[in-house]
Parts: structure tokens; sequence; C-alpha cells
């Protein structure tokens, strides 16, 4: 399985505004951040794409709007490098901008392929989050796997905020959370266990196949409990804090000797 060497952000909208270049640079990064790029050949800079031709990871322009440069994947224990595809779309309202390694590449049946970040930019030196997709490439064509959703989350907060909207209401959030905690729980246990094996949990409704999972093992109740803890109403910082936990519970504590080598 071709990983990407870095990751987007699995959850993520941010809204920032303020009238100075501050904002603007910071809406780059977070759109850098969100895709993962890293490269000094071609970033979103100053609300543009920046393309450096002396770069030795540039390989091509491609038109105002896009570049073809160097990144590196990883494929098992093995680094490469692989000519990637950036490219930034700036409409009135929305910006898009996306990473795919380029359709030369082959890639193994269903690999991750890149990203689709696309961002509400109306309003000066603002960048909400509207949509990221991670993109899946097979041999039946391309696979677009949603990462975050904004109209999905405002619709969950908007269940959430009317449900808590009482103390009792908070009180039985509370308690489906638990509920789902519990689950998660086990779901993080017998993932452990199973990967001294080398089987991956998955999320699997079914005991068939399916040949778009990626290798970032989900499952119903840590979904759920992460959109609760995203799409929640402002000032739910408590709420936030106890959902998150919930999502760890079970997972082993990392041994900080090997996590510092």
């Amino acid at each position: 399985m071709m990983k990407l060497s870095t990751h987007a952000l699995t959850f993520g909208a941010v809204i920032f505004s303020a009238s100075s270049s501050i904002a603007a640079d910071f809406c780059s990064n977070f759109m850098n951040a969100t895709l993962g790029v890293e490269s000094s050949a071609a970033i979103v800079e100053a609300g543009k794409l920046a393309v450096d031709t002396s770069s030795p990871d540039y390989i091509a322009k491609l038109g105002d709007d896009a570049a073809k440069i160097k990144m590196t994947y990883f494929i098992g224990d093995e680094e490469v490098q692989h000519p990637t595809v950036i490219r930034f779309q700036k409409s009135s309202d929305t910006t898009t901008v996306s990473r795919r390694a380029d359709s030369s590449v082959k890639l193994q049946a269903a690999d991750l392929a890149g990203f689709e970040a696309r961002y509400s930019t109306a309003a000066k030196d603002q960048c909400e989050m509207l949509q990221n997709v991670a993109i899946f490439r097979s041999p039946q064509g391309e696979l677009k796997r949603l990462i975050f959703d904004k109209k999905y989350c405002d619709i969950v907060r908007g269940i959430i905020g009317t449900r808590g909207a009482t103390p009792q209401g908070i009180k039985e959030l509370g308690a489906c959370t638990e509920t789902l905690g519990d689950i998660q729980e086990s779901f993080n246990k017998r993932r452990e266990e199973l990967q001294k094996d080398g089987i991956m949990m998955s999320d699997s409704a079914t005991p068939m196949g399916n040949p778009f999972m990626s290798a970032e093992p989900q499952n119903a109740a840590g979904l759920a409990l992460g959109l609760m803890s995203l799409c929640t109403p402002q000032g739910w910082d408590m709420f936030v804090a106890n959902t998150r936990n919930q999502i760890t519970r079970g997972v082993p504590a990392k041994d900080p000797a090997k996590t510092s080598k």
C-alpha cells in the first residue's frame, strides 16, 4: 500500500478573519497543511500557487494554476519520489487546492493518490474549510473518500445543540458518548490484538471484501465520537474534552523509550 509522506488533517475546519497579511499567511499555511504539501518547488503562498522553477523538485508548470513537482511517498519501508500535480483553483467565493500523483505513476489498486480540499474564501483573509476528500485511484477510475464536509458537520452541530439544550439533554448526550466509548474501547483493544497477527481492524459492515478500504482503521463508534467532538456548538469545551477522551479509550500508552528514538 502506498502511503503519502505527510498526512492531511483527518478532521478540520477553520474560520480566520482579520484584515492583515498574518491572516493571509495563516490561510496559505492551513491549505498546505490540509494537503500535506511541504515542498520548496510549489506551495500555496500569499493566496496563490507559488512555484520555484530553480528547486530540484520542480518538474514543470502546467499553466498559471498548477505545477508538476517531485514529492516523497512510502511504499512499505521504501521511500520513493513520484511526480505529483499541485493545482490551485480560485473562484469568486471558493478556493480549491489539490495534490495528485501524476497519472503516469503506476499505483497499486485503490492506493491513496492525493487529496482535494475546498475552502470558502469570499471574505477577505478568510479560509473556512468546506470539504476535504482523499483521492484513491484504481483500474476503474478515481474514488473520493470524504474526510470532512461542513454541510454534514453543521447538521450534526444542530442536532447536538438541540438535544443538549437542557441539563437533562446534556446528561443524555454524556450517556451516549459513554456507550460509544465502551464500543470504541473494545475496537481499540481488539485492533491491538489483531495487529500481532498481521490483520488490520476495519469498519466493514459486511463479511464481503471492499476493494476501496484505506489503510486507516475506523469504525462507526469512532467516527460518531469524532463528529460529536468536532461539530459541537461553541462553549461546549468540557463536552469536547470528554468526548475526545472516549476516542482513545483502550489505546495502549506509548513507551517513552521507543518514541524518543
